[in-house]
């Protein structure tokens, strides 16, 4: 972001030829033109605040309103800081798409990105995508070249907002009481970024009755948990949740659980103050960020061992965000949903192979072993190694022995232990919350609609890593359009199939977002049947091919707390 002033501008005129601006209600925005097809250009917006620098005595604190003045002039040519990123020392950094420099951090992060077309203004009733990024809330960042969206604007003839928010201790601590650190902090953030949107969007040719929220993994997570803020339904029309949901054990921890971490963290910062929790905060908002950062560091190395997730992320209770216990709601067998959000539309999806990506980027690396001759990383999980990955599940998601027995049980099918250690990570941590809240749903008369993508990239990069299959990594690079961006990432022999396949995929997000309307072909899911449409490499937009499965498997029903004894009374996997 560059401020100048009004007589400066009238200097630079040469210079704004390559830049488009429009007129909001906080100044001038310049944003930069990009050519990307004959004839065809967006309009890109980098860096815009959409809150005040939660830096100082707003550290710890909800979002506030961004200064803003009518008169002013700015230039949105670059990205502004990414937020503070934890957990980089404990995952492979080399291929972690999500890793971010910790050069490139500040915990003044509160910016969006804009890529509208550039005939979006003369239209002004653009449909609107804001994208919430995956990491875990650990690391990320909307500034990351894999969420480009200037083709996925341009495709699918949308505006495309991707949101930094706020991250880990910085995001998602929490206080005893919730008074002085409310917890989800972050997810305030997001809302504050609606908010933005919903009063200034107009101005770059946009319908604010027309919003949809987007994310992926813990991105989708955040999607839900504004599916249950009432304070947020006002934003947004459509929402699109792609492997992930907020209920799930890597995204989300009981309150008490948080405020336990929080308080480790405040005594191991030296800052404990029996009774006295205002100067508690006070201490730690004298602290550095890598002070901080350093200490979270140490809480969520050991939190890592006998959980899964982050020890700061969406907690199950607060008085800002949620005003409830969300955990009566979703996760009762009843699924009892008084807050939900029932007047959106709902798209949903994953990928074929997600649990692989667990495998490469968090747990069990040690499983992988580099064959310098074929150079590449292949997988090796004999019968000793396959018994420790279920013995650490099992603990962390804290199994009882005879559910131990029905989940050996269930995977006993796959031939490889290879195959049955990604089956598993893929139900726990993707496709059983998946099918959970595609049932719930229509308990509310909500009938949801779902893709599964089976296709596996021939980016170059992906031949290190031939057996990862389909995971979230194609949903990226799909719909953000990656072969357009980087066909140099691609063999020349597969360059035109994979920016077709990469165009179609968009074509799913753009019809849903024009008016939420999907084919009568594409079949939604039953009480028992989950259905979904198949998006492989012969997909084309025209065609639906629906596969069916059991809404509710074996494995679902473990993870969720069945008693063993019911699963034998049901219908089979």
């Amino acid at each position: 972001m560059r401020h100048i002033g009004a007589l400066e501008a009238e200097k630079w005129s040469a210079f704004f030829k390559n830049f488009l601006c429009v007129l909001t209600n906080c100044g001038k925005f310049f944003g930069t033109i990009l050519y990307l097809e004959p004839q065809y250009a967006v309009v890109e917006y980098l860096g815009i605040p959409y809150a005040q620098p939660p830096v100082g005595y707003l550290r710890f604190s909800n979002p506030r309103d961004p200064y803003c003045n009518r008169e002013d002039f700015f230039i949105y040519e670059k990205y502004s800081h990414s937020c503070p990123q934890l957990g980089n020392t404990f995952t492979n950094n080399v291929h972690d798409i999500h890793y971010v420099s910790n050069t490139n951090v500040s915990e003044d992060c509160l910016y969006l990105n804009i890529w509208m077309p550039k005939h979006g203004r003369k239209n002004k009733n653009l449909p609107v995508l804001v994208f919430f990024h995956d990491g875990d809330f650990l690391k990320g960042s909307a500034n990351l070249e894999i969420y480009n969206g200037s083709f996925l604007a341009l495709k699918t003839h949308s505006i495309v907002v991707t949101v930094n928010y706020r991250l880990n201790v910085f995001g998602f601590a929490q206080s005893i009481g919730g008074y002085y650190i409310p917890g989800n902090m972050g997810l305030k953030d997001q809302q504050m970024a609606l908010r933005w949107v919903h009063s200034h969007i107009s101005s770059f040719g946009g319908d604010r009755d027309k919003v949809t929220i987007f994310g992926i993994r813990s991105g989708a997570a955040s999607v839900m948990a504004h599916m249950f803020s009432r304070e947020s339904f006002a934003y947004y029309k459509g929402a699109i949740l792609f492997s992930g949901h907020m209920s799930n054990v890597k995204y989300s921890k009981p309150y008490k659980k948080i405020q336990k971490y929080t308080d480790e963290l405040i005594e191991r910062l030296g800052c404990m103050r029996k009774y006295n929790y205002h100067l508690e905060v006070k201490c730690l908002r004298r602290k550095s960020t890598t002070e901080i950062l350093r200490v979270a560091e140490e809480i969520y190395n050991k939190m890592k061992d006998y959980e899964f997730g982050s020890p700061f992320s969406i907690s199950t209770m607060d008085s800002t965000f949620f005003k409830s216990n969300w955990t009566n709601e979703f996760l009762s067998q009843r699924f009892y949903f008084p807050n939900f959000n029932t007047y959106s539309h709902v798209l949903m999806g994953h990928a074929a192979n997600e649990g692989a990506l667990d495998l490469l980027n968090y747990y069990y690396k040690d499983v992988m072993v580099y064959n310098a001759t074929k150079k590449r990383y292949e997988l090796q999980i004999n019968k000793k190694a396959y018994r420790k990955i279920l013995d650490d599940v099992e603990k962390k998601i804290d199994l009882k022995y005879v559910k131990r027995q029905v989940l050996n049980k269930t995977y006993a099918d796959y031939s490889k232990k290879a195959h049955k250690v990604m089956a598993l990570l893929t139900d726990l941590f993707s496709d059983c919350d998946l099918k959970k809240f595609s049932y719930g749903s229509m308990t509310l008369k909500k009938f949801s609609h779902a893709f599964i993508l089976n296709k596996t990239s021939s980016i170059k990069s992906r031949q290190t890593f031939s057996w990862l299959k389909a995971t979230s990594l194609e949903l990226i690079e799909y719909i953000f359009g990656n072969p357009f961006r980087h066909p140099e990432d691609y063999h020349e022999d597969k360059i035109m199939e994979e920016k077709n396949f990469s165009e179609n995929v968009m074509k799913i997000i753009g019809y849903f977002i024009r008016d939420y309307k999907v084919d009568k072909k594409w079949d939604h899911s039953g009480f028992f049947v989950f259905r979904e449409r198949m998006v492989n490499k012969s997909f084309h937009p025209n065609e639906f091919k629906i596969v069916e499965s059991n809404i509710f498997p074996n494995a679902c029903k473990l993870f969720s707390g069945i008693n063993p004894k019911d699963i034998y009374n049901t219908s089979k996997t």
